[in-house]
């Protein structure tokens, strides 16, 4: 379909569509057992198809009806294993062990050391967790970037870098997107790319005003699974996997 035109990149299915090519493809080129698609990507199908794929009837909620929904005790969702990252040193003791495709918000006044930490991160997550994007948007491909690069010691194989935010992220484990400003991003975008790469986790970075408020919408904040704030060199989180933990940046 899009070989002969039918499909454009402004179709309003077009990234959901693209997230399937990629899956196939995948697959297929990896030559594995079975297909890995997720509960996201099926639900994402059902939206092309029509809500009423299956018969399911929806609730005011806009959820599935509650006669098909999952509903268990206290006891059997303390038995229920639930995959982390498996974070490690001082990562840890910062945010905690979060689960895959967590998301976190850091900001803090310019010079502040954002940043620096997030590049450092990233290279703790590239050398020890999966493939890693840098969406260095604000900075670019520029001396200061490289300069911390060098100074981190932040190359690994794992580790990429880039000066936007590219369409298909679905082979990026982490992404880091500096900042959420700079590309011009609102709660919505945060949804959808959550949404599209249910597996991924991001990494959200942002500016604030000399009293400490967010450049932008405050909202975001209700969006992401940790908060770090960097203060003088130092940062502090709170999260659903670690709350109040420090460390020097």
């Amino acid at each position: 379909a899009v070989t002969s035109g039918k499909i454009s990149k402004s179709d309003k299915y077009a990234d959901r569509l693209n997230e399937a090519f990629v899956t196939i493809k995948t697959y297929l080129d990896s030559k594995a057992a079975y297909l890995n698609i997720n509960k996201a990507q099926l639900n994402g199908l059902m939206g092309i198809l029509g809500d009423d794929l299956f018969g399911q009837k929806k609730s005011l909620n806009g959820q599935e009806d509650e006669e098909s929904a999952l509903i268990v005790s206290s006891g059997e969702l303390l038995k229920m294993d639930f995959q982390t990252i498996g974070l490690k040193g001082k990562y840890l003791e910062l945010i905690g062990d979060p689960s895959i495709g967590f998301t976190a918000m850091v900001y803090g006044l310019p010079k502040s050391g954002k940043s620096t930490m997030c590049l450092d991160f990233a290279n703790h997550l590239a050398s020890n967790h999966g493939k890693v994007l840098y969406c260095a948007v604000e900075e670019g491909f520029g001396y200061t970037l490289k300069e911390k690069i060098e100074r981190l010691g932040a190359q690994h194989a794992n580790l990429y870098i880039t000066d936007c935010v590219p369409e298909n992220l679905s082979q990026y484990q982490f992404v880091f997107i500096d900042s959420v400003s700079k590309a011009g991003m609102d709660v919505e975008d945060i949804d959808r790319l959550r949404k599209l790469h249910p597996e991924t986790s991001f990494i959200f970075i942002y500016h604030t005003t000399k009293e400490g408020k967010f450049k932008g919408v405050n909202s975001h904040a209700h969006e992401v699974d940790v908060i770090i704030q960097v203060d003088k060199g130092q940062a502090t989180s709170t999260g659903r996997f670690n709350a109040g933990g420090k460390m020097k940046v």
